[in-house]
């Protein structure tokens, strides 16, 4: 799956949704209302939470307590809150220069890079206080279930680091996938001393907050 995912991106050298006609389907202008903001997260999460407790067994060899035990989603400690909020809001401000060097280096190599313009289209259509809270619940909590509660665990790191990187690959071209893989280190690392929900938090928060910062600008 995490090769699948790049294929089009190796065939064409570019995010193939910044230059499809779906992008052009998807954004008419007009943003999206709340209750078609609101129906996009259902409709993730009705698949993507169901995908992961089926994944790790539920309900033929754990019930749905150990399930969620097998995941780790479990309802975070303050101390866990507190660190969660605070590694989002770093995320926030270290990713921000990184990013930028990382374009410094691809633009001086000669490597096509990611169209900012393009993504801001890409992401046109929720670009407010709503949308922003649907983009963090959705990535963060559709992501993390998967790559972090259900691979990493049985995976390691790496591997489910990929998996995660590869699902941005219709998004973003190399220069935009080597910033989502460091994030993603990050959410694993977060992982493996506190548990999926604050991974999801952290996630979801920093997406939030990102949005908010586009939106404010």
């Amino acid at each position: 799956l995490t090769w699948l995912s790049c294929v089009p991106l190796l065939a064409l050298g570019q995010a193939p949704l910044l230059v499809s006609g779906i992008l052009e389907a998807m954004n008419t202008g007009a943003p999206a209302t709340t209750r078609e903001q609101l129906s996009e997260l259902a409709t993730a999460l009705a698949w993507t939470i169901p995908t992961a407790l089926l994944a790790v067994g539920y309900p033929l060899v754990r019930n749905l307590g150990t399930a969620l035990a097998r995941l780790a989603l479990v309802v975070p400690t303050r101390r866990q809150l507190a660190l969660g909020l605070a590694v989002a809001v770093a995320l926030v401000v270290l990713m921000d220069p990184l990013t930028l060097l990382i374009s410094l280096v691809w633009n001086w190599l000669g490597w096509p890079v990611s169209p900012a313009e393009s993504v801001e289209r890409l992401f046109a259509r929720n670009l407010n206080p709503v949308g922003a809270v649907v983009m963090g619940i959705t990535a963060g909590l559709s992501e993390e279930l998967l790559c972090r509660g259900v691979l990493q665990p049985r995976l390691g790191l790496l591997l489910p680091n990929l998996f995660f990187t590869a699902l941005h690959a219709y998004q973003y071209n190399f220069d935009g996938l080597l910033t989502v893989f460091i994030l993603g280190l990050a959410f694993g690392v977060l992982r493996t001393r506190a548990n999926t929900s604050v991974c999801a938090l952290v996630h979801g928060l920093y997406d939030f907050l990102v949005v908010m910062i586009t939106i404010l600008e």
